[in-house]
């Protein structure tokens, strides 16, 4: 859907709201607020929803969306025919794994110890790689599924982040949905 598009759709829903016409909002005008982005004076925080990729991103951008959301169910499905296939049934441990990893992926949770977690994996899976492939498995299904997680919450910030600085109106309604605030 063009930007276009979505400015009429949203018009139709909520008006044709600007910056100055809203209290709740720091700035006298949608400019102010570009010039203070642009002089990197603020920071623009964005609250992940999987359907502001649907709604804002290209075709591309919402299938990688997809793919990566999905990955630990992908994961886990791949986890299940590699012990099927290979009688190596330990395998399937990598099935909560992955699901731990999905959680782990959390922004309060990987603001902490996560990182940690993730780097530890993350070299235990390249040690394991070469000394026990079962063992690489079963860590590798907790560092993608995170990693893949995290990279969908990071293309939902580059997305939206990307689409308020295009339309005062987009910026607007995110910031009264609380989608997005600034700081």
């Amino acid at each position: 859907m063009s930007l276009e598009s979505i400015e009429m759709e949203l018009r139709e829903k909520i008006g044709d709201l600007s910056v100055s016409e809203m209290d709740d909002i720091p700035f006298e005008d949608y400019k102010e607020f570009l010039d203070l982005h642009k002089s990197n004076q603020i920071k623009i925080g964005v609250q992940y929803d999987g359907d502001l990729v649907n709604y804002f991103g290209s075709k591309c951008e919402v299938i990688m969306h997809f793919i990566l959301v999905w990955a630990p169910l992908f994961i886990s499905i791949a986890l299940i025919v590699m012990a099927i296939l290979s009688s190596n049934y330990i395998i399937i441990l990598g099935i909560v794994l992955a699901l731990l990893g999905f959680i782990l992926s959390s922004p309060f949770l990987m603001k902490g110890i996560g990182y940690s977690i993730e780097f530890l994996g993350f070299i235990a899976f390249i040690y394991f790689c070469f000394k026990n492939f079962t063992a690489a498995t079963i860590i590798g299904s907790y560092v993608f599924s995170n990693f893949f997680i995290n990279v969908a919450r990071e293309q939902c910030r580059m997305i939206v982040h990307e689409t308020i600085l295009k339309s005062e109106l987009v910026f607007v309604w995110l910031f009264m949905r609380g989608i997005i605030n600034i700081q």
